[in-house]
């Protein structure tokens, strides 16, 4: 009969703890501190234009100023990079274990991120042909 024990069930049930669990638990836990630090800035950047208000100072524009997002430029670079570092990864892996099967999985995998970042590339630089020739 299969019955329960604890000592020779722990390591699995460690193991899918470890594997399942931790990621969203982590997750939850980046974004928790996230949100808690944005509205920390959020409050005292209230509390800055209240007391500025107050005082009868003028409150400098650049204080309402977002920081920039990364341009469609930038996250091209970034994801064929990431692409291309995880391509070669499986090529040296397949290589040095003479698996190919591997290898080609990998760079399959890998030219989802390749073509991610090609597509943002084309935005860049079709988007900026297309501002050009709204200007004339």
């Amino acid at each position: 009969m299969n019955s329960f024990n604890f000592a020779d069930d722990l390591v699995p049930l460690a193991g899918i703890f470890a594997i399942f669990i931790m990621p969203m638990i982590m997750f939850i836990f980046i974004a928790w501190f996230k949100t808690k630090q944005k509205s920390k800035q959020d409050k005292l950047k209230a509390e800055l234009i209240a007391k500025a208000i107050e005082n009868g100072q003028t409150i400098p524009d650049n204080l309402f100023e977002t920081k920039e997002k990364k341009t469609s430029l930038q996250k091209g670079i970034t994801w064929t990079t990431i692409g291309a570092g995880i391509a070669l990864f499986f090529v040296f892996m397949g290589i040095a274990e003479n698996d190919y099967k591997q290898t080609l999985q990998g760079v399959g995998i890998s030219m989802i991120f390749i073509f991610l970042g090609i597509g943002y590339l084309l935005v860049h630089f079709t988007g900026k042909k297309q501002k050009n020739d709204s200007d004339k």
